[in-house]
């Protein structure tokens, strides 16, 4: 017998991860989300208005979650 054309494909080299993209979005988010912390406690001066400094960390965040569920093109490079 043939086998069939439309065979399932396994998922076993496909896995959450980060590559470089993911670190250094995460990175970002964790940065951006102290610097707005420090901002509202007034113990920091930034140069960036409190709610802009949320607005760049929430986006940061966003891409980190992205690249973590998504496909990361830079995951799986050493």
């Amino acid at each position: 017998m043939a086998q069939s054309q439309t065979a399932e494909r396994g998922t076993a080299g496909r896995s959450s991860g980060f590559g470089t993209l993911g670190w250094f979005s995460l990175l970002g988010f964790l940065i951006m989300g102290l610097l707005y912390v420090l901002d509202v406690a007034e113990i920091a001066d930034s140069i960036l208005p409190p709610m802009a400094t949320l607005l760049v960390a929430v986006v940061a965040g966003i891409g980190a979650l992205l690249f973590y569920v998504g496909n990361d093109p830079t995951a799986g490079r050493r």
